[in-house]
């Protein structure tokens, strides 16, 4: 049997889903993300997606135990802006696809 560890980042939340090859679903883990809504600015910070990323999926594995991942995929609900430095960390808080600040652009 293979088996797929789907992570998936929405707005209001990180999930973890480990399927079968059939499309069972074998385990899952959610935790809350935060959402920052001011006025037009809409934003999210990428060390929280990264914490609870893997927080999500050391939760799927503990359910099942030592068990092979054949196939990992990562899914989001939209597209977002984050600015990073030379190694690859966030710079700011991310961007989300409905913040409005550039509207005029």
């Amino acid at each position: 049997m293979k088996t797929i560890l789907v992570l998936n980042m929405g707005m209001k939340s990180i999930r973890s889903i480990l399927f079968d090859s059939e499309g069972n679903k074998i385990a899952y883990s959610a935790l809350p993300l935060e959402t920052s809504l001011t006025g037009d600015t809409v934003t999210q910070m990428p060390a929280e997606w990264w914490e609870k990323a893997c927080r999500v999926i050391q939760e799927v594995l503990a359910d099942v135990g030592a068990i092979l991942i054949d196939y990992l995929t990562v899914t989001t609900s939209s597209s977002c802006l984050v600015c990073v430095d030379k190694e690859g960390d966030a710079l700011l808080p991310c961007m989300m696809v409905s913040d409005k600040r550039a509207v005029k652009e």
